[in-house]
């Protein structure tokens, strides 16, 4: 794929995308191309991609060949067969990498139109808070032929109501958290980057933003939905994992502790040392 000229892109040279891969359908795989082309095109900046694989697994690096030396690419150890996906931890292992001051932990599968980036990362440039999610509430679910055509809306503008009506599978209207987190890259490593104790898939985004909020650093929203580009819940990514349960009650010890108590809880956490 041609490398699009740094002249015709927005400049985002302060923020890294770090993005966790765990290739468990080969959906999600297009789904990882088109959001990367989606950022390339857009934006000057940084992007990290981190994939947890099983051992005799290829890498996904030649499924991204058309993009080669526009990103980095970090394996982290295989997992074990009752986790074979540590998202937590994959994520706090790319986040060890970031050099920019400002970085976004993104889902491969999330995506968003142009501004909604370009007002989260203002946000942090101006101080207005230390993490930003660039949607609020909304997220409109978005299938893989109808993928292409907004995507190409996205790059100029939000969709409009009668284009959702369109062109989405469903639209969720509940209380969205996961997606997309923009932050201070030394202030997500303070308040703890992902807490490990998180296996596999559920929970985690709304513990952070519960940890984030309770130890006092600034969140904000920006308007506009969250674009989920569908995809299959295999064993990994939905709430019949072995983990899941587990992960609810992790959240639950956060959301019922002081703030004194977590933070001196989050400063004790072995994988920020």
């Amino acid at each position: 794929m041609r490398k699009v000229p740094s002249s015709s892109r927005y400049d985002l040279r302060d923020v890294t995308f770090i993005i966790p891969v765990h290739l468990d359908s080969p959906i999600r795989l297009r789904n990882l191309q088109h959001n990367l082309h989606h950022l390339l095109t857009l934006f000057e900046s940084k992007v990290l991609i981190g994939e947890q694989k099983p051992v005799d697994a290829p890498t996904l690096l030649s499924a991204l060949a058309a993009f080669a030396g526009q990103f980095e690419y970090f394996e982290m150890q295989a997992g074990t067969p009752d986790n074979p996906f540590h998202h937590t931890r994959l994520v706090n292992q790319l986040l060890a990498r970031v050099q920019t001051p400002l970085v976004c932990n993104l889902d491969c599968d999330a995506v968003f139109s142009l501004r909604q980036y370009l007002i989260a990362v203002q946000l942090l440039r101006w101080g207005a808070a230390e993490f930003v999610l660039p949607y609020d509430d909304r997220a409109v679910h978005v299938p893989e032929e109808k993928q292409l055509a907004v995507l190409e809306t996205l790059a100029i503008r939000p969709l409009c109501e009668d284009e959702i009506s369109t062109f989405a599978e469903f639209v969720f209207r509940g209380y969205s958290v996961g997606g997309a987190l923009f932050a201070v890259t030394t202030i997500y490593r303070q308040g703890g980057g992902e807490n490990e104790s998180f296996l596999g898939w559920g929970w985690e985004d709304h513990e952070h933003i519960v940890r984030f909020e309770k130890l006092g650093y600034r969140l904000r929203r920006v308007p506009g939905d969250f674009y989920h580009l569908s995809h299959p819940r295999t064993a990994t990514s939905s709430d019949q994992h072995a983990h899941y349960d587990a992960n609810w009650r992790e959240l639950q010890r956060i959301i019922a502790m002081s703030s004194a108590d977590l933070r001196s809880e989050v400063d004790s956490w072995y994988w920020l040392r």
